[in-house]
């Protein structure tokens, strides 16, 4: 059974949305953040590096110390304001084709340790511990975890009804044309929507393992107790067919030794059936088990027909293309650390995976996971591989922030 606990957000003032919302903390490099901190304000407080000479780490505690001062400025200023009683709030995104609609509201640390919240992917320490000393600087959950649920109607025909009586308190076009939209939920509502999650067995989190394994062990630390509500996560919560899952494309820098023709005909060889096509489009595959390939100025339509194993993880693409090609063909046996391999968005398009592969190496472009695949993974107690998952489009970073004071 499935718990969300209404709070009170720090939020931007109305007027102050559009110009202090900005990307998550982790898809900018920190020239990109610097670059559109002066319209995307709230970068101040999630990437507060980028107001600290070069030689200062993003993980130095002068980085953290001025997030919670940018933070506190925010709040004196009036940009931010707080919301007197604590409630939900629906988040609408218009982009990338399609909508997505999601409460915002926190979940209890206790569910995530009783896999209630259910995981896909294993955390790394380094960036755990970086957002733990985040969230004790600044005493706040500054961005919500990407969660998902299987859809249930009660839920959607409450959250409609309540949208129809209402405008929303945002309502902005973001410079990556992405409309957001934001309503506060009456408390009567608010507890409706409560009550109406009781049913729903599981969340799954689509994005945000690490902020999540964070605030777990901050809740922790804390000795806060399980009931306390300052021991939650904030989240935004969307049910799962709302989503939409791009690819997590590949692009490995050099060809292990091979020439073009030579890793072609290894591909050949290696239960792949191969076409050498017109152009990009032509290879973009548009089921499992399809690849793009593009070495050597060529693209290749490239299909897997070796047999499958039944098993969920090892029959996803992602699987596939490490066990029957990184590895053996190309020699990449860590995803995580091995320097020779990047990975690229869905989003990009395949002229970035041509320029990143180059004259030398090669580009792998995938048929995106699906979100039943990823609750499958989940609900088996699997991990799945590294970078599997691309979600456009993302939540905006400083439109609700949750105190932990």
């Amino acid at each position: 059974m499935v718990s969300i606990i209404p709070f009170a957000a720090w939020r931007p003032a109305e007027r102050e949305a559009a110009t202090f919302a900005c990307p998550p903390y982790d898809v900018l490099t920190r020239a990109e953040a610097a670059a559109l901190a002066p319209t995307h304000r709230f970068l101040s407080v999630i990437r507060p590096e980028i107001g600290l000479p070069d030689t200062v780490d993003e993980d130095d505690q002068q980085a953290h110390d001025l997030a919670r001062a940018n933070l506190e400025n925010f709040e004196a200023s009036g940009t931010l304001i707080h919301d007197n009683d604590p409630r939900l709030y629906v988040y609408r995104q218009h982009g990338c084709g399609h909508v997505q609609t999601g409460i915002v509201a926190c979940v209890r640390v206790a569910d995530y340790r009783d896999g209630i919240i259910k995981q896909h992917e294993r955390t790394l320490v380094a960036k755990e511990q970086n957002r733990i000393r985040h969230f004790q600087a600044t005493n706040a959950q500054t961005e919500p975890v990407f969660l998902m649920y299987r859809r249930s109607g009660g839920i959607d025909e409450l959250v409609e009804r309540a949208l129809e009586q209402a405008d929303p308190s945002y309502d902005f076009t973001s410079d990556d044309g992405v409309r957001h939209q934001l309503w506060p939920l009456s408390h009567e509502v608010s507890d409706a929507v409560v009550s109406a999650f009781t049913p729903v067995d599981f969340l799954y989190i689509a994005d945000g393992h690490h902020r999540s394994a964070s605030a777990v062990k901050v809740a922790g630390e804390r000795g806060l107790d399980a009931d306390d509500p300052r021991a939650s996560i904030m989240a935004v919560i969307f049910p799962a067919d709302d989503l939409k899952v791009l690819a997590y494309n590949r692009v490995v820098a050099d060809l292990a030794g091979r020439s073009s023709a030579d890793f072609i005909a290894a591909l050949a060889a290696a239960d792949f059936d191969v076409r050498e096509v017109a152009d990009a489009d032509a290879a973009q595959p548009l089921s499992r088990a399809e690849f793009g390939v593009y070495t050597g100025g060529r693209w290749y339509a490239v299909r897997y027909v070796g047999a499958l194993s039944g098993a969920v993880v090892a029959d996803l693409d992602t699987s596939i293309l490490t066990r029957t090609v990184l590895e053996p063909l190309l020699n990449i046996h860590d995803l995580r650390t091995d320097a020779r391999i990047s990975f690229i968005g869905g989003g990009a398009g395949t002229h970035a995976l041509e320029e990143a592969a180059g004259s030398s190496g090669v580009a792998f472009s995938l048929f995106p996971t699906s979100v039943h695949d990823i609750m499958a993974v989940s609900d088996a107690g699997e991990i799945m591989p590294p970078k599997s998952t691309w979600f456009e489009p993302k939540l905006a970073s400083g439109l609700f922030i949750h105190s932990l004071a």
